[in-house]
This record gives structure tokens, sequence and C-alpha cells, in this order.
């Protein structure tokens, strides 16, 4: 009987283990609902780049791959858009690369989504524009305006280069 019951404890044991092993490497990351996110990587759809949101609490940075069929301002938008970053009417009204340095100039429904924010959230949607158009654009920072003019949102003056945010 003592046998029997040992035996029993082993195997509830080892049972126990390896499900705590196998939870603990697992990451559980909710995945974006980006628009072109499901769709096969195909011929048509070669290109590809990260587009960053933040996680519930507002703490982190989580990425997706999107494989789209041309890289332009408006497909990376239409991106951020999707995940949620950016307000449907926000658009870029002018781009252009100065050495490494991409240099984006928005409408001001971009202006009225950061001032709108807390800390944390105008954090992760500054944060999660300037990852994504890192990625998009290979670029090493961004600096960026609303209407031609430098953002101020309250917590801070967007009058400098914005490098990748952790």
């Amino acid at each position: 009987m003592k046998r029997l019951f040992l035996l029993c404890l082993c195997c509830f044991l080892l049972s126990a283990c390896s499900h705590t092993s196998s939870d603990a490497t697992a990451s559980p990351q909710p995945q974006i609902p980006l628009a072109t996110a499901t769709e096969a990587h195909t011929e048509a759809a070669s290109q590809s780049f990260l587009v960053y949101r933040g996680d519930d609490n507002a703490e982190f940075f989580l990425s997706e791959e999107v494989f789209v069929t041309e890289i332009n301002e408006a497909v990376v938008t239409e991106q951020l858009i999707a995940a949620g970053i950016l307000s449907e009417d926000t658009a870029v009204t002018s781009i252009h690369l100065e050495g490494t340095e991409l240099i984006i100039d928005f409408n001001q429904a971009f202006a009225d989504r950061v001032c709108s924010m807390g800390t944390s959230g105008e954090r992760i949607i500054v944060g999660s524009t300037v990852n994504t158009f890192l990625s998009a654009y290979s670029a090493s920072s961004v600096r960026f305006t609303v209407n031609g003019e430098i953002l101020e949102s309250g917590h801070v003056i967007y009058d400098f280069p914005l490098e990748f945010m952790q």
C-alpha cells in the first residue's frame, strides 16, 4: 500500500514539474491584430518591418513582423493605426531621410493623440511610432514635427532626435 502511494505521489510530482517547466519557458504575448500580419508571406508581399505597440500595462513594447508589397509612410502609418497606436485620421504630411535621421512631419491628429495620453500612454504612442518607423526605414533616429512645428505634449518638448525606445 505504501509503495502504491509513493508511486502515485512520484508520478504526480513528475507530472507537475514537467508542466511547470514548460509554462516557465513559454512567453505569453498577445498578437497584434494587424491588417497584413495574418496574410501568408507571398512573392508580392516581399518586404517586411516590425510594428510596435505597448503591452496591456503600458510597460513594455511588443512587436510583430508584417509583410507588405512596398514600404512607404502611408503603409507604415496604416499599420500603426491597425495596431491601435495612431488614430484613424493620422497622416504623414512629409518624410525624408537626412543621413541616418528620419524627419517626419505629421498632421494635427498625431499631436491630438499624443497629448490626450498620460505619461505612460504618451511613451507607448511615441515609442511605438519611433520604433516602427526606424524598423521600416532602417534609420538610426527619428525627429518629428506636427504641421512643421515642434510638438509640445505637456510632458515633453520633442525638439530632439529620438532613438529606438526600450
